[in-house]
């Protein structure tokens, strides 16, 4: 079993969080690799880690207009750090921002970004008072939290879903 909770939030104002014995920490999301790697060597070699990170989500909105080379950034961005963390040797869960929220009932129809991101805000600071939650950190705590619960669950729900979902990297051999 897995002894450390990674949630990633892959934006460019997202971040990292890790869970060790109820210990939680926290870092703004590097802008090289070699950052992203130094952090997950750190858990790999000290725990056995797991992580789970938020998979990209492209609305059909998001390709009109000048959002188009954001969106190809984006996704650049993260396919290079889910190569990082391949080659990183841990294993690794994609989980759809909707998996999610409706795991940690965060959901509310209708609610505007700005309202809903300072509600997770706060429902991340209350989860992990220790941590200063903010809006760059909040998604990467909750993200996190819904890990650590889906694996500690028991349900045959949450086991089907890790079974279907989890992606055991091979320590980079055999690759290429």
């Amino acid at each position: 079993m897995y002894d450390c909770v990674i949630g990633i939030d892959p934006g460019a104002a997202g971040g990292m969080a890790a869970l060790v014995d109820g210990c939680v920490s926290v870092c703004k999301m590097p802008r090289n690799p070699s950052d992203i790697s130094t952090f997950l060597q750190y858990y790999k070699e000290n725990f056995n880690p797991v992580v789970f990170i938020e998979k990209l989500a492209i609305r059909r909105d998001d390709l009109t207009g000048g959002k188009v080379f954001r969106i190809k950034k984006m996704i650049a961005n993260y396919e290079q750090l889910k190569a990082v963390i391949s080659l990183s040797g841990l294993p690794y869960c994609e989980i759809h921002p909707l998996t999610w929220q409706s795991r940690l009932n965060l959901r509310q129809a209708g609610e505007e970004k700005p309202h809903r991101k300072k509600r997770y805000k706060d429902v991340a600071q209350l989860a992990y008072p220790s941590v200063a939650a903010t809006m760059w950190n909040c998604d990467a705590l909750l993200i996190m939290r819904c890990g650590d619960t889906m694996l500690r669950s028991g349900t045959k729900k949450d086991a089907r879903w890790m079974a279907e979902n989890l992606v055991r990297t091979n320590e980079g051999k055999g690759l290429f």
